[in-house]
């Protein structure tokens, strides 16, 4: 399949002059510097990278032009373009093109940037296709502002170089129109609507010769001086841009949300590989980095990460990672989160918790997960199994978790109150006129 130039190895280089000292000014140059530019480095057209787009903007001496077409010429290894815009001089004593810069002056050569340096710059380049696109002419009007235009051969013909494609505004005898009003010169103005709009019936990739003959088209119907153009060595078949016309969407495009979804499973499905062979710190280290890559601002959706990050720290002797974990899950239940989820994080609290010997505080934990269930089932004497945390048929597990988490016996002191128990079923009393637990009407005795 067909690409257009390789955007890595090549260079552009958008040359204008808008503003004068001796000559009408061109406001629309400048605007067409900015587009042009855009234009190149567009990825859904060419996707020139913005360091390889140079633009010398009103240079005040040849040397400015010379100097940045030179470097561009060098590096460029694929495609090298070179775009003028401004007015088109002549010398008094010669036919040669000048490119004018701000101080020039009609009929002064040497106030100019003859042509002739630039071609000699862009022949001597490695790059294995080159591109001339020159918006200049001479004379003017008295209704538009109008730039010079070259006598004796056609303008194309007398920019060519073997092996380049030369496009320019105008021919001999005629002018290149900066209409006023209008954004872009006529001929630039043309050539950017052509590919920023794409060819209907025409290629996937836009080649020079297809621009050309569409840029010619247009022009003519609006009836401003068609564009010329000379092609060696079929250079102007060669692709250009895609043709944004016909170009399909890309398939399977992913967005940022997708890849990150697809990395988040990704990671706990790798993190559970590496924990089933006995690799746990290289999963605890998979998951806290997408511990790290988690959105703060917003409560989590599904809290398995902290359940399994925290146990896998809890694994490593790294209690007080584990606690924090745990302790961000259990303040983000709520609704939402199914009961099973709801009892998996809260039993996992409660037990490291109890493992750091707050025994009150566990009971707390789990009889705020039962009060939270609403219409829990009454305490079962079914032993728990080793994975607890989800909940058998009928029977809830913070229920049977809250009557094995009875405190140890202490000594009695001022310093640490006694826990009341229900006389049913074990489970702490409230303080309610009932058990919370098992219903019981609570014994004031």
């Amino acid at each position: 399949m067909q690409q257009p130039p390789d955007p890595a190895a090549s260079r552009a280089v958008l040359i204008g002059t808008a503003g004068y000292a001796n000559l009408p000014e061109l406001t629309a140059v400048t605007r067409n510097l900015v587009a042009m530019r855009t234009m190149l480095c567009d990825a859904e057209l060419w996707g020139l990278a913005d360091a390889s787009c140079r633009i010398i903007a009103d240079p005040e001496k040849p040397a400015d032009i010379v100097d940045g077409v030179s470097e561009a010429a060098r590096e460029a290894k694929d495609t090298l373009v070179v775009y003028y815009a401004g007015h088109g001089l002549l010398d008094a004593d010669n036919i040669d093109l000048h490119l004018a810069l701000r101080h020039s002056r009609e009929f002064r050569g040497y106030t100019a940037l003859s042509y002739h340096y630039v071609r000699q710059v862009v022949m001597r380049s490695p790059a294995r296709r080159r591109i001339v696109i020159l918006d200049c002419c001479y004379s003017g009007r008295a209704t538009h502002t109008l730039m010079g235009g070259a006598t004796g051969n056609d303008l194309a013909q007398h920019a060519v170089i073997e092996g380049t494609y030369v496009l320019t505004s105008s021919s001999r005898d005629s002018v290149s129109l900066s209409p006023a009003g209008e954004v872009h010169t006529a001929f630039t103005g043309e050539l950017l609507s052509i590919v920023h709009d794409g060819i209907p019936d025409g290629p996937d990739l836009i080649d020079l010769e297809t621009l050309y003959t569409h840029l010619d088209r247009r022009l003519r119907a609006r009836n401003r001086p068609p564009p010329q153009r000379c092609n060696h060595n079929t250079a102007g078949l060669l692709p250009l841009v895609w043709n944004r016309a016909r170009r399909a969407p890309r398939k399977n495009a992913m967005s940022a949300a997708d890849v990150a979804a697809r990395a988040w499973d990704v990671g706990m499905r790798l993190a559970d590989v590496l924990r089933a062979t006995g690799h746990n710190r290289e999963a605890a280290e998979i998951l806290t980095l997408l511990w790290d890559a988690r959105d703060t601002d917003k409560p989590p959706d599904d809290l398995q990460l902290h359940l399994h990050l925290s146990q896998l720290f809890n694994e490593l002797g790294q209690v007080d990672e584990a606690a924090e974990v745990l302790r961000e899950a259990y303040v983000n239940l709520d609704e939402s989160h199914p009961r099973d989820v709801l009892a998996r994080v809260s039993l996992a609290f409660a037990r490291l918790i109890r493992e750091r010997g707050d025994y009150a505080k566990a009971c707390d934990v789990l009889e705020s997960a039962v009060e939270s269930l609403g219409d829990a089932p009454p305490a079962t004497t079914r032993a728990p199994t080793a994975d607890a945390g989800y909940p058998g048929v009928g029977v809830h597990p913070e229920v049977e978790e809250t009557a094995r988490l009875r405190p140890p016996a202490v000594p009695k002191s001022t310093d640490v109150p006694r826990l009341r128990m229900c006389g049913a079923c074990g489970a702490p009393d409230s303080g309610k006129p009932f058990c919370a637990s098992c219903g019981t009407a609570r014994d004031n005795g």
